[in-house]
């Protein structure tokens, strides 16, 4: 048995199973090459994610609650979104989505790279994290039809205890950790 790793080969064209509100649902057929075996497999699609770690001007972290219907459950996160296009790019996204869903605007924007997939095994889409600092209100939020959303404000200690006991957004945990190490909060 040969104990190299190598990539799957795809078989045909991805047949679309559904799409709707920016997602889709597409089928691909993989060729095993250890054992030429054919299996099915299921991916979920949609523009890149973009999440930031928002702070204000007097360094409080700045979080949105909002009903989510995938986890049927009002959530605590930080501000994210997907693209409206492919042609926008992840900073652009993010600006875009801190504005509109808190109506605030940053000074500064810093990508905590690596951008990460969303799952490994379903999705090629990527989640990019940013860190979002001198963030001032300058206007009232925009909601897309479909959402509502309270803007709550947080100290540091306070949301880190948030992500504790609260946050079950993996995103959020994530982009959290990345910008707290990079404004010196960690030290490994």
């Amino acid at each position: 048995m040969n104990d190299v790793l190598g990539p799957w080969v795809k078989i045909g064209l991805p047949v679309l199973l559904a799409e709707g509100h920016g997602k889709s649902l597409v089928q691909q057929q993989f060729l095993n090459p250890k054992t030429s075996t054919i299996h099915d497999f299921t991916f979920f699609g949609q523009s890149h994610g973009c999440i930031a770690f928002a702070l204000t001007e007097d360094s409080e972290v700045i979080a949105v609650r909002q009903y989510k219907q995938g986890c049927d459950c009002i959530t605590l996160e930080l501000p994210a979104g997907t693209a409206n296009s492919n042609k926008e790019s992840p900073e652009e996204t993010i600006r875009r989505e801190l504005l509109e869903e808190t109506g605030f605007e940053p000074k500064t924007i810093v990508s905590l790279n690596p951008s990460q997939f969303l799952a490994t095994r379903s999705s090629s889409v990527r989640v990019h994290f940013f860190l979002a600092t001198g963030c001032r209100k300058v206007r009232d939020p925009l909601f897309d039809p479909d959402e509502e959303i309270v803007v709550e404000l947080f100290t540091v200690p306070a949301w880190i205890r948030c992500c504790e006991e609260e946050i079950f957004d993996s995103s959020t945990i994530t982009a959290t950790f990345k910008a707290l190490r990079r404004l010196g909060y960690l030290h490994l």
